[in-house]
């Protein structure tokens, strides 16, 4: 009987996925990164930010199992904290919504091949009128003491509110990588934004437009044996992003980002003013069922 009634609470969740699910494939490439593979900072030698090229990407699962609970899968690579797999399970209580689940680092390092943590995320929101959100997610503790140990983090805080058909929001978002290269050496990589967001949309209108402006801090650290410097590149940046939806329940998604002003900082010369500096990306959004809108 127990087996019996296990099947059918099983199938009914399978069902609840099935029908209310959104997968969501986003691509692209940017050159607003330092290159993984150097050893050494640039800023003692008189360096130049390199505009290293990087591809990026995510594959996501949202969907809901009821009023009360919904459920976030995701896949991504980026070129701060590299390879991420993670899941969480939302649970909605009228203005509060709470989700947190396992967050796992897959094959950044050889010898590190995977390496499990947590993240999680509080919203308080007043649809129509304002919200505010907290997230973060870490890998669990390390003491990097081994070659190819690294601690991958992230954390983010955001405040908005709603004016008609725009959807404004101050955001923090913080993204780290620190990684055990040898003995003597250990590399961190951190990304720091603060931005100003507006997702502008209408109703019986096929598309949507976000715009993004803000200011961001890149950094690479150096330390261990005889190094201790660290590599800046600071950058005022605009960025826009459009959704149009080709059929009801297909999307297209084609978004760029731009600096308007980049600096080096810390003894890191500034790049050459002809430079160019991008992140693009494209995708689809596909509403599986009665999530669709």
């Amino acid at each position: 009987m127990k087996k019996t009634a296990s099947i059918v609470i099983l199938a009914f969740a399978l069902s609840g996925t099935v029908f209310s699910l959104e997968l969501t494939l986003l691509g692209g490439a940017g050159n607003i990164a330092f290159d993984p593979d150097l050893r050494s900072p640039r800023s003692p030698v008189g360096g130049v930010f390199d505009n290293y090229v990087y591809p990026y990407g995510q594959l996501a699962v949202d969907g809901t199992f009821s009023e009360l609970l919904g459920y976030h899968a995701a896949f991504e690579r980026d070129p701060i904290l590299r390879n991420r797999l993670g899941g969480e399970v939302e649970l909605r209580l009228s203005f509060l919504h709470f989700s947190f689940g396992p967050v796992i680092g897959p094959f950044n390092t050889g010898e590190s091949p995977i390496s499990p943590g947590f993240s999680g995320r509080l919203e308080l929101q007043f649809p129509g009128i304002v919200f505010g959100s907290l997230g973060a997610s870490s890998n669990f503790g390390t003491a990097l003491a081994n070659t190819g140990d690294f601690l991958q983090q992230s954390g983010e805080a955001a405040i908005g509110f709603w004016v008609p058909n725009v959807v404004c929001a101050l955001q923090v978002n913080t993204r780290s990588f620190t990684e055990r290269i040898s003995r003597d050496l250990l590399i961190k990589d951190d990304l720091t934004r603060y931005q100003f967001r507006a997702d502008v949309f209408s109703k019986n209108v096929p598309y949507t437009i976000r715009i993004d402006l803000g200011y961001q801090n890149l950094k690479r650290s150096y330390s261990g044996g005889t190094v201790d410097d660290t590599d800046e590149f600071k950058s005022i940046y605009l960025g826009f992003e459009g959704t149009y939806r080709i059929v009801p329940r297909i999307k297209i998604i084609l978004g760029i980002e731009m600096p308007v002003y980049s600096w080096g900082a810390n003894s890191l010369k500034s790049p050459d003013k002809n430079s160019a500096f991008f992140n693009a990306h494209a995708g689809l959004n596909w509403t599986i069922g009665d999530s669709a809108r």
